[in-house]
């Protein structure tokens, strides 16, 4: 998973006691399913769902990754972003679970 990949968990930020969502185990859908936002996913994304029910590419996850602004600095991962492919990798996983 890219998220494995990308040491979006094994850094600890999106682990078990971490900065959420969980992103952790080999399938962190439901720790992002039917969740909100924290305060630090950006302003204008909180209280949103990490992932949109009927449309799971609609929600923060996916505004966080692509790069579509939460606010300023609230891109993920930090450092290099992530491909094209592989923000399309994520949609597809992510559909895939509707």
């Amino acid at each position: 998973m890219i998220f494995a990949a990308k040491t979006c968990n094994a850094l600890g930020c999106h682990s078990p006691g971490g900065q959420p969502p969980d992103l952790s185990g080999a399938d962190p859908f439901p720790n992002l399913m039917g969740k909100n936002a924290a305060s630090t996913a950006g302003v204008s994304c909180l209280g949103m769902p990490y992932v949109s029910a009927g449309t799971p590419p609609d929600g923060v996850l996916m505004k966080r990754i692509s790069g579509d602004s939460c606010g300023p600095g609230t891109r993920m991962p930090p450092g290099p972003a992530l491909s094209p492919t592989e923000i399309d990798c994520v949609a597809s996983w992510l559909s895939s679970k509707q």
